[in-house]
């Protein structure tokens, strides 16, 4: 069998008590007035072209690319690939080596996709009057690139800061970058709008590195951490947490997010379920046309439907590196031979719930797609 075109539409289910992971600090103490958010792996999915060029320049210099090594995420060019070369032993300086990843990284940021939820949250608070403005240890250059395929809703945001406007060496994890930001936010809301003074407090800022996370603690400005490499086993997570013990919060990823905790409007799109669940619609649909590598065995006997594994490979292409749920959709399965043609009936159109993530019943290390088709 072959999984000619799986759509994930329309919903992502998550029960009241589990929609949030409450791991820091809980509810913000004041009701946040400005949103300051990160770019790279929380707006954009830049993060997976930034592994996929490290990858493959580590290989040039015989090197293993190491997903556990992330002390380089949310830091200036210059100081994540410093620490790069010193980490892998690398023969080559800093200026050598960008000189090589340069053209190779603004190659792929045009193609970049959106980080699931960050048009919703981001026209969200547009609609609702928050201001917005970012803060990013990428350049000015790297931005303008990054930017063009999500102008018509990046551009809501009242504009930001990048590691070109702060001195050198005062990039993420210091607090610069989020003052500055803080202050194209403090022009929108004291003197275009004629508010009261807007404090720091009253500033929430989405990160996705803990470096950034730390950067907003010491701005005195409340986080949500959304971990774009996110950990995988029991003892890794248990590392994540320490990284992150700064944020107030911690999501697997947008789509989560409440805007409630923090005194701000809820959606208008989450739809509540007769069994009191809720659901989220995605918009674009996840289109993915993979092969599955295993399934329709085992636990098609356990389930009494349809189920089986999609190529990782294909996942890893569709789906950014943090996304993981249960999701709704539609599947088709074609069959391969003519003695397979029709059998079953399972070339139609058929219902599906899908999971991504790792699965811990077997401890995964690698992120799996489980349809589940909802097929007699």
């Amino acid at each position: 069998f072959e999984l000619a075109l799986f759509v994930v539409t329309p919903f992502l289910p998550h029960s009241p008590a589990s929609r949030q992971k409450m791991e820091g600090k809980g509810k913000a103490s004041h009701s946040i007035r400005a949103v300051i958010f990160d770019v790279d792996g929380l707006l954009f999915d830049t993060e997976s072209a930034i592994v996929q060029v490290t990858t493959k320049l580590l290989e040039q210099y015989g090197k293993e690319f190491d997903p556990n090594y992330l002390e380089p995420l949310g830091r200036p060019p210059v100081d994540a690939v410093s620490l790069l070369i010193s980490h892998y032993q690398l023969p080559c300086t800093v200026e050598e080596y960008m000189a090589q990843s340069r053209p190779l990284l603004e190659h792929e940021y045009p193609r970049c996709r959106a980080m699931m939820g960050a048009r919703r949250l981001v026209e969200h608070l547009h609609a609702h009057n928050i201001p917005t403005a970012y803060a990013t240890s990428s350049t000015n250059r790297a931005i303008s690139i990054k930017r063009q395929p999500h102008e018509e809703w990046f551009s809501l945001l009242l504009g930001g800061v990048t590691s070109d406007d702060v001195e050198k060496g005062r990039g993420k994890p210091q607090p610069d970058l989020f003052l500055k930001a803080a202050d194209v936010l403090k022009e929108e809301v004291e003197k275009k709008r004629g508010e009261r003074e807007l404090k720091m407090e009253e500033i929430l800022v989405f990160e996705d590195s803990y470096n950034g996370v730390n950067g907003a603690f010491e701005a005195g400005m409340p986080c949500v951490a959304v971990p774009s490499h996110p950990m995988k086993t029991e003892e890794k997570k248990a590392i994540e947490k320490e990284q992150f013990k700064n944020a107030t919060i911690m999501i697997s990823h947008l789509l989560t997010f409440d805007p409630t905790l923090f005194g701000l409007p809820p959606f208008a799109d989450v739809k509540v379920l007769p069994d009191g669940t809720s659901a989220i619609p995605i918009s674009p649909p996840i289109t993915i046309d993979a092969p599955t590598v295993s399934g329709f065995g085992r636990g098609s006997n356990l389930l009494k439907i349809p189920t089986a594994n999609v190529d990782a490979n294909a996942v890893a292409k569709a789906v950014s590196l943090n996304l993981s749920g249960v999701f709704f959709g539609y599947v088709v399965v074609e069959s391969k031979g003519e003695e397979n043609e029709n059998k079953d009936g399972l070339d139609s159109i058929q219902k599906t719930v899908m999971s991504i993530g790792w699965n811990p019943h077997f401890g995964n290390t690698w992120k799996t797609l489980e349809p589940h088709i909802m097929y007699n």
